[in-house]
């Protein structure tokens, strides 16, 4: 990110600071669909992986290909609680959860198919995360509590001035923690 307070997130990571083991690329100009034996070259590539992060888009794509047999034959709905078979289904592949990454508002505006293609061609490619989510794998960071300060009133009106401070991060233990997948294109997920 051009801001040095702002967050730079897992590609940025993954480019500049991981093997180039850990990034698999399309050869195609303009991408290609997301091929499950890619995923599984990812997969390979992450130590204990336990998360495949995908847009919300690329989430009903794996939900469509658990329905074709012939292509997705390792995609599973577990309820989240396995005692009593209740709960919210989580969709896995070969055992490790799909995990639908939306914003706050529950929309798909995060990883859209907005990302130019590594090969070259219009932006339209979009990526997914494999990732081992542990304290010797991705983890969160944090520097001191949450602070707030409130100000009073803003003259005229019924709202307070205030801030809210939190020194948040992310950190990697192991550089086989994480690989990502690009220029994945909006078509149907191939074997």
């Amino acid at each position: 990110a051009g801001d040095p307070r702002q967050f730079d997130g897992l590609q940025t990571i993954i480019e500049n600071f991981l093997p180039a083991s850990q990034s698999f690329n399309s050869a195609t100009s303009g991408g290609d669909p997301l091929s499950l034996l890619l995923l599984d070259e990812a997969i390979d590539a992450v130590r204990n992986p336990n998360a495949i992060m995908v847009s919300a888009s690329l989430a009903r794509k794996f939900w469509a290909a658990g329905r074709d047999s012939s292509v997705a034959g390792f995609v599973n709905y577990l309820p989240n609680d396995p005692a009593t078979g209740l709960g919210v289904a989580i969709t896995q592949y070969n055992g490790i959860n799909i995990i639908p990454i939306k914003n706050t508002f529950n929309r798909d505006t995060i990883l859209p198919y907005t990302e130019p293609a590594s090969v070259g061609g219009a932006l339209q490619t979009t990526s997914l995360y494999v990732g081992n989510f542990s304290t010797d794998g991705i983890y969160g960071t944090q520097n001191g509590a949450v602070e707030s300060n409130i100000y009073g009133n803003v003259p005229g009106s019924v709202f307070y001035k205030g801030d809210v401070e939190w020194q948040a991060g992310m950190g990697i233990d192991h550089p086989l923690a994480v690989a990502r997948i690009a220029d994945i294109t909006d078509a149907a997920i191939t074997a």
